[in-house]
């Protein structure tokens, strides 16, 4: 979910011509859900000791890195979340601008 998320939000800065300030809210929305999903996940649904019974020791550095970084992922992600809400009510006067800048340099006005 987390993955659907990153490219929905690589697509809408990528394409903002093509976004509407709903889908763009929809998206910050999206975004709320995967990390209380992933909270959820990595609180109550992840169980080491059986993924370690199942496959010995032999991956457990892996594992624990992947882990140590969903953490830090998860610890990054409100501020991502709130970065995203305020873009959202700056929709408008933000795509109104990357239009007004991209417009003027293909006209060659800006030098």
């Amino acid at each position: 979910m987390s993955l659907s998320v990153c490219c929905l939000g690589i697509y809408s800065i990528q394409n903002p011509d093509n976004i509407t300030r709903s889908l763009f809210r929809m998206l910050v929305v999206f975004t709320v859900i995967s990390f209380i999903y992933d909270l959820i996940y990595l609180l109550f649904i992840h169980d080491s000791s059986a993924i370690d019974a199942e496959f010995g020791e032999m991956q457990t550095g892996v594992r624990m890195f992947a882990y140590f970084f969903c953490w830090i992922s998860l610890g990054f992600r409100p501020v991502v979340i709130l970065v995203l809400w305020k873009d959202s009510l700056d929709f408008r006067k933000i795509v109104r601008h990357k239009q007004d800048s991209m417009g003027s340099g293909a006209n060659g006005d800006t030098m």
